[in-house]
């Protein structure tokens, strides 16, 4: 039986192992903090109080956070892999193709416009929404940001509807 000295050389088997395992240990090291970042950003993504979207230049919704869904009263998987569309009214669908055009036509560039979005029971809601198209190794991603404006929109009107009595009146 042969005896092992603590400076006999290990076979090749060995040897990759610890250098396998000492690599995984390094690996771990890189790996937190990327998975703790990504928590991070997951995190403000879903639980932000604006309604993100990612659509894809088909205008598929590739990914939607939980409040954006919440808001428009779906589950997130409801909206995924869906028309970006179905989310609008039928007559500002035109509007709303328009907007993505111009995204998808200048990259990079923010642009914003106001549109209404129906519920999924069937109430409306007035969005500012803020939108850029990104270029991606696959093709093209829109970037939507969505801001509930409806109190002020419905504020407007009444202001409006005041001025009108008013002028009426006058």
């Amino acid at each position: 039986m042969a005896q092992e000295t603590p400076n006999a050389p290990a076979d090749a088997g060995d040897l990759a192992a610890a250098r396998d395992a000492a690599g995984c240990g390094a690996q771990a090291g890189i790996d937190r903090p990327l998975r703790e970042s990504e928590a991070h950003w997951r995190e403000v993504f879903e639980h932000n109080p604006v309604m993100y979207f990612m659509v894809d230049a088909d205008g598929v919704v590739q990914s939607v956070n939980g409040f954006g869904a919440a808001q428009l009263g779906y589950r997130v998987d409801e909206l995924v892999g869906q028309s970006v569309l179905a989310v609008f009214r039928e007559e500002d669908r035109p509007f709303v193709i328009e907007q993505m055009s111009i995204c998808l036509g200048d990259p990079g560039l923010s642009h914003s416009w106001e549109v209404r979005k129906i519920r999924k029971d069937g109430s409306l809601l007035w969005v500012r929404e803020n939108a850029k198209a990104v270029r991606r190794p696959d093709g093209f991603l829109v970037l939507v940001a969505c801001e509930d404006i409806t109190e002020r929109r419905r504020t407007e009107d009444a202001l409006r509807q005041s001025e009108m009595y008013l002028a009426e009146a006058q």
